[in-house]
């Protein structure tokens, strides 16, 4: 593939238990959620295409720049009975073939958006859709910077229009006392730690989604009826990066609904009383599985 193109797909071989759990541990930070481990195949293709292909010359950007995710966006669209019907384990098919397609869709002066879509290789079923905001930060500084002008120069013809990563402004929700469905409070360890000493990606998604299951024990979530059914039936989720944190760093989290629709769950990460990290999950129960035992 030539770098100048801005699309490529990838189809990825069956998987097993040793392939998954070897992508996982190489690339905690593409892992969503549990059972979404599609999102780990989408970085890895990245990565893999980056430093094989030279997929946007993105091994050259980062000789001088790096990225980080400040957004992402993904979305379930296959149901939860055609997942499982594929290899028997929601979102991660084992043995089975998966087609990923991805290309960039927005390019900004100090960002740009990746939108990946993944398929099932032998049907060409889409099941999932991601889309990724990437933002350039100076190696050197660390500081948000603009891109390498030779960079911006090359892809700016490349383009492929696409939709936005969020469909609501995330960071202006301010919920109401009657909207909250749960508090916690935790404190980062050093385990969580990236190589930058600060707080990783991973430990922001357990955080918020152990909050989700939170509500759930305190049974503040009565549409679903067990925490295997929460987890299943989550159609759409939507994070956003807005700060950093350290180690020993107090964290609250606060667990709320939309003031309009049950299903619409959020769940924010403060720190200081300043929001540092929102997810939004949206529920669909009625495409779930009910629990066999």
């Amino acid at each position: 593939m030539s770098p100048d193109k801005s699309e490529f797909e990838v189809t990825l071989p069956g998987w097993s238990t040793d392939d998954i759990n070897c992508l996982l541990s190489e690339l905690p930070e593409a892992w969503v959620l549990r059972s979404w481990r599609v999102l780990t195949f989408v970085d890895c293709i990245r990565e893999t295409v980056k430093k094989s292909h030279g997929y946007l010359d993105l091994g050259k950007y980062e000789e001088t720049h790096l990225t980080y995710f400040k957004c992402i966006d993904f979305e379930r669209l296959a149901s939860v009975k055609d997942l499982v019907k594929l290899g028997g384990t929601l979102g991660l098919p084992f043995g089975y073939s998966l087609k990923v397609t991805s290309h960039l869709s927005r390019l900004g002066k100090t960002s740009f958006q990746l939108e990946n879509k993944i398929y099932a290789a032998a049907t060409d079923q889409e099941l999932f859709r991601s889309a990724i905001v990437h933002v350039c930060v100076d190696r050197a500084s660390r500081q948000v910077a603009p891109h390498p002008a030779w960079w911006s120069e090359k892809y700016a013809e490349c383009v492929k229009a696409g939709g936005g990563p969020l469909r609501v402004d995330l960071q202006s929700l301010a919920p109401k006392e009657s909207e909250i469905l749960c508090r916690s409070t935790d404190m980062i360890r050093a385990m969580e730690l990236d190589y930058y000493k600060h707080a990783s990606n991973t430990t922001y998604y357990t955080l918020a989604f152990n909050a989700l299951l939170t509500a759930y024990y305190q049974n503040k979530l009565p549409m679903v009826s067990s925490a295997r059914e929460l987890e299943m039936s989550i159609k759409r989720s939507e994070l956003d990066f807005v700060s950093d944190s350290s180690l020993g760093d107090k964290l609250d989290t606060v667990v709320f609904h939309s003031p309009n629709n049950q299903y619409q769950l959020y769940s924010g990460l403060y720190k200081d009383g300043k929001l540092i990290y929102i997810q939004s999950f949206l529920l669909d129960p009625k495409d779930s599985l009910k629990p066999s035992i």
